[in-house]
């Protein structure tokens, strides 16, 4: 019953132990338990991740973006939201967020997000989120 732990608790799910459905529930239950809390950002943004990983873009949109009103931008979300606009064939939205994320972050590169990627357990999904970033204009680095 901790946001904390059930966000990490989240993560692993999605990352290193590729359980969504597990992760989705940590997520689901840091809004049960505090749906105004500081800490929410990360839940939207993992619940849009999973509906990203789970091939359901136009849900992963409406989470992703919910994240980023809070007014917390985290690379993670832009990441995703690129990603899962261009599955969608949204690539004019998606080069907007890409210049979003190189607002926040100037120095981000599809290789630098490949080595991100392969320490954080989340290497098995490289292949669906470095391709949609390249195509939107990440620069390759």
């Amino acid at each position: 019953n901790n946001l904390l732990v059930c966000n990490l608790l989240g993560n692993l799910f999605t990352g290193c132990g590729g359980n969504l459905d597990a992760a989705l529930a940590a997520y689901e239950r840091v809004l049960a338990l505090s749906p105004g809390a500081p800490e929410v950002y990360e839940a939207l943004s993992g619940i849009g991740t999973v509906h990203y990983y789970l091939g359901n873009y136009s849900e992963a949109v409406v989470w992703l973006r919910r994240s980023l009103s809070t007014g917390t931008e985290w690379q993670p979300t832009y990441w995703h939201l690129v990603a899962a606009l261009v599955g969608l064939g949204r690539m004019e939205e998606a080069r907007q967020a890409v210049a979003q994320l190189l607002l926040l972050a100037p120095h981000s590169t599809v290789a630098q997000l490949r080595t991100i990627t392969s320490r954080g357990g989340f290497s098995r999904y490289e292949a669906h989120l470095l391709e949609p970033l390249r195509r939107a204009g990440l620069p390759a680095g």
